[in-house]
């Protein structure tokens, strides 16, 4: 995983080089080992409780969202989940939401509000 965000990091700009253009700038973004928010909950948050529904219609997979902990903190979680391989993005729309994910992060916002979280 820290390889990955090496190698990513690498091909950005940095001070004395050149900027980049807006096609690299597309091509990092649709980098295919990118990574991805599950790449990030196991390295930087302990005890992520994925929350999952928005209580009126369906639960959208291309919200990913519950509570964790970073540096013994609760916090609230979330973020776009897009998927690794084709059949992933496909299931959660290319971690496009749907009106029940935005809802979904409404719950979840409001939930981590109602716990001072």
């Amino acid at each position: 995983m820290a390889d990955k965000t090496n190698n990513i990091s690498k091909s950005m700009d940095t001070k004395g080089q050149k900027a980049m253009s807006a096609w690299d700038t597309v091509q990092i973004s649709r980098h295919p080992n990118r990574p991805i928010l599950q790449d990030y909950l196991s390295l930087v948050f302990n005890n992520f409780i994925e929350l999952h529904g928005d209580r009126y219609y369906a639960d959208d997979l291309a919200i990913i969202g519950g509570f964790a902990e970073i540096a013994g903190e609760k916090v609230m979680l979330i973020g776009h989940n897009k998927g690794k391989n084709t059949v992933e993005n496909i299931d959660r729309n290319f971690g496009m939401a749907k009106p029940e994910g935005y809802r979904k992060a409404l719950r979840l916002m409001r939930l981590a509000e109602r716990f001072n979280v």
